[in-house]
């Protein structure tokens, strides 16, 4: 095959190849905003409904607000805060997003903690950790604290 004939295959086939690559997306640009889950996750065979907000500030701070509710109990909330940062992850379409946390429990009590979590891009306003959906909100609340406890 003529070399600009394999340069035109390779071009036409690119987008195909799904999300652009770890290493072509600057993940700490990308995963700046506010990101929402709200869905239903299995943890050792119960079901649990979650409903996550979690804001990554520009400058490097971020707020959390992770609810719960396990089948026939009231919803739990745990807050979180503290400073972030990402890089590409090992995977092409990845970012690892590590987190140094502060946080407060119900009951007043707090802890620290840090942590890093691997994102997968799904598409612009889309990223899946572990399987659960987190979408991207676009709207005037961005960067704002997490809500408040229902």
């Amino acid at each position: 095959m003529q070399p600009n004939i394999r340069r035109l295959v390779f071009a036409l086939l690119l987008p195909l190849a799904g999300p652009a690559l770890a290493e072509d997306i600057d993940c700490t640009d990308f995963m700046t905003g506010k990101w929402v889950g709200v869905g239903e996750v299995s943890n050792f065979g119960q079901i649990i409904n979650v409903d996550n907000t979690l804001i990554l500030d520009a400058d490097g701070t971020f707020k959390t607000a992770y609810r719960f509710q396990h089948k026939g109990q009231d919803w739990q909330e745990q807050t979180m805060e503290g400073a972030w940062t990402a890089q590409s992850g090992e995977d092409a379409g990845t970012c690892a997003v590590s987190m140094a946390i502060e946080g407060t429990l119900e009951n007043g009590g707090s802890y620290s903690s840090s942590s890093q979590s691997t994102y997968v891009i799904v598409d612009a306003d889309t990223v899946t950790s572990m399987d659960f959906p987190l979408q991207r909100m676009k709207d005037d609340t961005e960067g704002s604290a997490p809500p408040a406890s229902q």
